[in-house]
């Protein structure tokens, strides 16, 4: 018994550090506004990100995204990889020396 409670620590242990990996990756997940533009950019939890435009209603771009590691996504079929930081509910991604913030729609 006393090697069962040992073994379904080090289980809870490491479910506990997994979790608290992805923390970082979760917090992407929703719908962010650019306030000067208007552009919508919704993460969703299956590597699919969709960006619309007020400028074009109905003619949303879906395209999808990896992560590389926990602040770092790369948007697959481009080169472009972007580095991000969330911080309440301001997102700011950056790529080859440009900064764009956006704000968590509610």
């Amino acid at each position: 018994m006393k090697q069962f409670t040992k073994i379904s620590l080090v289980i809870l242990a490491a479910a506990l550090f997994l979790s608290s990996c992805a923390f970082n990756r979760n917090v992407l997940i929703g719908s962010w506004k650019e306030e000067a533009s208007g552009v919508v950019l919704q993460f969703n939890v299956d590597g699919k990100a969709v960006q619309s435009s007020p400028e074009s209603p109905g003619s949303a771009i879906e395209i999808g995204y990896q992560f590389l590691n926990d602040n770092t996504i790369h948007i697959i079929g481009t080169q472009n990889i972007y580095t991000f930081s969330v911080e309440g509910d301001t997102l700011t991604l950056t790529a080859e020396g440009q900064t764009v913030t956006l704000t968590r729609v509610r």
